[in-house]
């Protein structure tokens, strides 16, 4: 899922709209009770952070993000990688 949606997010919004997956296994059929906060005209007290239920599982830094955001040096490391295999190539014939 994460690959096609990483190649085509429309096509993974497709996908789960027809198979219905999508948005089955994010509702309940259990009714919300009458006192139970909600947001609509300001936030709930104690829902206003960023961390969520993997936040165990998080790391502070990601390399792939950094690349992302950071093209020179992507590119540079992708320049060097392929020199670098074009080099051991030639070393090996």
């Amino acid at each position: 899922m994460d690959l096609i949606q990483r190649l085509s997010p429309q096509l993974m919004d497709t996908l789960l709209l027809q198979f219905g997956a999508g948005f089955k296994l994010q509702k309940t059929s259990e009714p919300k009770s009458e006192d139970a906060p909600d947001n609509l005209f300001e936030p709930i007290a104690g829902f206003d952070r960023v961390e969520g239920d993997f936040s165990k599982q998080s790391r502070a830094n990601s390399y792939s993000t950094w690349l992302e955001t950071h093209p020179t040096a992507k590119w540079g490391a992708i320049a060097v990688t392929a020199l670098g295999a074009f080099g051991f190539a030639l070393l090996a014939v």
